[in-house]
């Protein structure tokens, strides 16, 4: 029991140990990007766990990799069968430690999100020729070269260069593993599971009000659920 919210990356070496006091030892943990952190990775390598998770692309080491990925990734080797997705790995190096790096491009969602970055640009720019809200020169920078920073902004223009780094990367993500022995198509089978289960404690958690369950015998109950 704990007061409060606790962030995934804090809370992640408690519930291992939570875990372990009811016998759950011996997992293969898929987690989401929020539990990345080096404490983490670390914890993992001095308890000798296996883990999947997915590894945030805004982050250096990633997302240089993703670039020089997406050079080569559409290829048809590369294709995972029954899915829009093409996917391949590499061994990369953290604070000395060997990981597994899966690197994927989806070809349904990268139309959509090279969509949504340019609406987002277009209204950052009506943003900047009406002065409609108090100027923030970071809320413009990923997109922009402001060339004077004053407020209000009076001279920019749009950075190709930026932009198309950005689109190179659109459909793409990746996964974060210390297992040698999973192709990408299995990894991106494996991480799809976590969904499932999420979903279905989600479900259980909000729509059943599972800790709230006001019954008396175990019949009632399954009935509920």
């Amino acid at each position: 029991i704990y007061s409060g919210s606790i962030v995934d990356k804090a809370f992640f070496p408690y519930m291992i140990k939570i875990g372990e006091l009811v016998g759950l030892n011996d997992l293969f943990y898929i987690m989401n990007r929020g539990f990345l952190t080096r404490d983490n990775l670390s914890f993992i390598s001095e308890n000798n766990m296996s883990f999947l998770m997915a590894a945030p692309k805004s982050q250096k080491i990633y997302h240089q990799a993703l670039i020089e990925a997406s050079t080569l990734i559409r290829h048809s080797r590369y294709h995972i069968p029954q899915t829009s997705c093409y996917g391949i790995s590499k061994t990369i190096q953290i604070d000395e430690q060997p990981y597994t790096l899966y690197m994927y491009l989806n070809t349904s969602s990268a139309a959509d999100e090279e969509t949504r970055i340019f609406q987002h640009i277009d209204r950052l720019e009506e943003e900047l020729q009406k002065q409609m809200k108090p100027i923030s020169i970071a809320r413009y920078n990923k997109y922009y070269d402001v060339l004077k920073n004053e407020s209000p902004i009076e001279e920019f223009e749009r950075s190709h260069e930026k932009i198309t780094e950005m689109i190179e990367l659109t459909g793409m993500f990746c996964l974060l593993s210390n297992t040698q022995n999973m192709s990408a198509q299995e990894a991106l089978r494996v991480y799809g599971r976590r969904d499932m289960v999420e979903k279905a404690f989600d479900n259980l958690k909000n729509n059943i009000d599972y800790d709230r369950f006001l019954t008396n015998t175990q019949k009632t109950t399954e009935g509920k659920a």
